[in-house]
């Protein structure tokens, strides 16, 4: 159900929009944020698992590639500025 709700919300943005971006990402790791997260990052998450010996199942069928919070800001941001210079984003 997740991912067949992110395809239609992105449908709906090609179908009602001629201006927009739809950005991606998989696993996002960094720093971690100021404000307590209930939830950890996958990668804090599989650190402390290993870390403390415990064995980790993970998905046989999936291939992700994780990326630095400041490379997805970078990206952005490297967006926001040919979005707003007129430059087309293909």
């Amino acid at each position: 159900m997740y991912g067949k709700s992110k395809v239609m919300a992105e449908n709906y943005i090609r179908s009602n929009y001629s201006s927009y971006a739809i950005l991606r990402s998989s696993i996002i790791y960094g720093p971690h944020s100021v404000i307590p997260v209930e939830k950890t990052l996958p990668i804090q998450w599989i650190d402390s698992a290993l870390s403390s010996g415990k064995e980790i199942e993970f998905f046989h069928d999936e291939f992700r590639c994780p990326v630095y919070v400041k490379d997805v800001v970078n990206v952005i941001l490297s967006l926001i500025r040919k979005w707003n210079s007129g430059c087309e984003i293909a």
